[in-house]
């Protein structure tokens, strides 16, 4: 594991509630087509202690610098 954060909000019943959040990698190895690289982050929504949903997203970190 590179990073975990836990984010605690109450959500009423049939509400619709979104939020977003930010999660640094200290040092991420980048993924290019020579070396594919991915991370994969875990979304779970719990309620009472119960895991009543979860996602899970593949991703990979580029650098991409323009100079002129």
């Amino acid at each position: 594991m590179v990073a975990k954060r836990e984010v605690k909000e109450d959500i009423s019943d049939f509400n619709e509630f979104s939020f977003s959040q930010a999660i640094s990698l200290k040092s991420p190895l980048l993924w290019s087509s020579d070396s594919p690289v991915t991370y994969t982050l875990k979304s779970t929504l719990e309620s009472d202690g119960n895991i009543i949903d979860s996602y899970t997203t593949t991703f990979g970190v580029r650098k991409i610098e323009f100079s002129p």
